[in-house]
């Protein structure tokens, strides 16, 4: 993540990463302040342990009441609260709270046989006792009345000292934990920031640089950029509208350098057959002139040879001059919509015994493709590309034509396997007169462009040496 964009996102990301991690840390301050309904085990055991130790006081006050009472029964202690005395199936009560109610008694008693000390429950009232088993037929059970302030105090008092000695062992956990848990949330945070911001870069910066390098390469004069469509919607759709411009900028430009190209080479065509003229017709009557004025002469037959082959040679250049003229003054095309598969079906039927001896196969789409053409220049353009294929092939090589069908565009392809040209060759072939044969004018692709160009399209030459050449006339289609 080197760009600038990428590294703001990142600070971005990081800055409201840290809105979860204080809210995790007061989550974490909440939980902990929330736990006093949740002792621990070591508190509450100390308060079980001060509770045992204030009532085995209580108990051991209440045993040594006893021994007095029953060592001197006339003086009952004041601390004692009730004395339950049974013999056989009497019972007796004396103390301070001799009310007693017979349900009470009957608990106190069967409580005591059960367990020497300990506590009863009744009415709201806690009752303290300790029982002493005399002989077989008498007991005696005494102790103290606590009222509900008593089980109230006690559970206050285990409940806060329960909850101070919680809060002191939590801090040293909760801090530990608050440390842990961000030292968790800030790599994570760190990460996913990163993370993010990195995918957002990529996503939206790196289809913006990849437009800024072709916009620069279109800005230097190449025209054949593609960026590879991705990011968002929008910016998928500006990629999808750059690269249509960059395919019309190439198309416009193309057309636009063969136009050049012809009206250059027409106008040189035309200079050159005017200059070439005005000076041939004088010579070739002089030539003629001297020709009749040594035919009596003696020496007529020594130079007779001569004359002859200037004057045919001049008759050549004439000639010459002619067909650069004709050539700069061809008439514009009439364009028709015509019916391109069936115009190829009738130049194949044509050529049929020609490439009799080649592997030719027409490639036709199921589908009919018209465009805007010439027909008569469209059979020659052809005618030119056929020949150039079969003059570049030997026998029984592979020779291809096909139509096909774009969206907006109709592809005539001419394919030979033959002996193919170099890049040097092709950049030149187009060129007026510029011929790799032994024979021929060097006038074929030449004439191709200019028909091509003059219907709208566009002519792409491929070629490779000893793998034969590809020309594609490529049309506006015409529905």
């Amino acid at each position: 993540m080197q760009s600038p964009f990428g590294k703001r996102l990142f600070r971005l990301f990081l800055l409201f990463a840290l809105v979860p991690a204080v809210l995790m840390a007061l989550a974490g301050y909440f939980l902990s302040t929330e736990t006093i309904s949740t002792p621990s085990t070591q508190p509450d055991q100390y308060a079980r342990e001060l509770t045992a130790y204030y009532n085995n006081l209580l108990f051991q006050r209440i045993d040594s009441c006893i021994q007095r009472y029953l060592s001197d029964s006339s003086d009952l202690p004041p601390l004692l609260d009730f004395v339950v005395f049974r013999s056989n199936d009497e019972i007796m009560l004396s103390g301070s709270d001799t009310g007693l109610s017979p349900t009470l008694v009957t608990e106190l008693i069967s409580a005591g046989e059960n367990r020497l000390q300990g506590f009863v429950e009744f009415g709201g009232s806690m009752y303290q006792y300790s029982y002493w088993k005399l002989s077989d037929t008498t007991s005696l059970c005494a102790g103290l009345h606590h009222d509900s302030l008593y089980s109230h105090l006690l559970a206050s008092f285990q409940s806060g000292y329960t909850s101070r000695k919680w809060a002191e062992e939590l801090r040293p956990r909760y801090l530990f934990f608050l440390t842990v848990m961000f030292a968790i949330l800030s790599l994570a945070t760190v990460g996913l920031a990163y993370f993010f911001s990195a995918r957002l870069s990529r996503n939206l910066a790196r289809p913006l640089s990849e437009l800024s390098e072709a916009s620069k390469a279109i800005a230097s004069g190449d025209f054949q950029q593609t960026v590879h469509s991705s990011g968002t919607r929008e910016i998928q759709a500006l990629i999808t509208n750059f690269n249509r411009m960059a395919q019309q900028l190439y198309k416009v430009t193309t057309r636009l350098a063969q136009s050049e190209r012809v009206a250059a080479w027409q106008h040189v065509a035309r200079r050159f057959a005017h200059e070439l003229k005005n000076p041939l017709q004088p010579i070739l009557i002089s030539l003629y002139r001297v020709e009749k004025s040594l035919e009596a002469s003696t020496d007529y037959g020594q130079v007779k040879e001569a004359l002859q082959a200037a004057s045919q040679e001049i008759k050549h250049l004439t000639a010459l001059a002619d067909r650069f003229s004709e050539l700069a003054k061809l008439p514009p095309p009439n364009l028709k919509k015509t019916n391109l598969n069936e115009l190829l079906s009738s130049m194949a039927s044509l050529y049929r015994e020609q490439l009799a001896s080649y592997e030719f196969a027409l490639k036709l789409p199921s589908e009919r493709l018209y465009a805007e053409a010439d027909e008569t220049y469209f059979r020659e353009a052809l005618h030119n590309l056929l020949q150039n294929a079969i003059d570049a092939s030997n026998k029984g090589d592979e020779i291809i034509v096909e139509l096909k069908g774009n969206s907006d565009t109709v592809d005539i392809v001419v394919q030979d396997f033959g002996k193919g040209m170099s890049q040097d060759v092709v950049a030149s072939a187009r060129m007026p007169y510029f011929t790799m044969k032994g024979k021929g004018s060097g006038l074929g692709l030449a004439v191709v462009e200019k028909t091509v160009n003059e219907m709208n399209g566009q002519l792409l030459i491929s070629s490779r040496e000893g793998q034969g050449t590809t020309v594609t006339m490529s049309l506006p289609r015409k529905e």
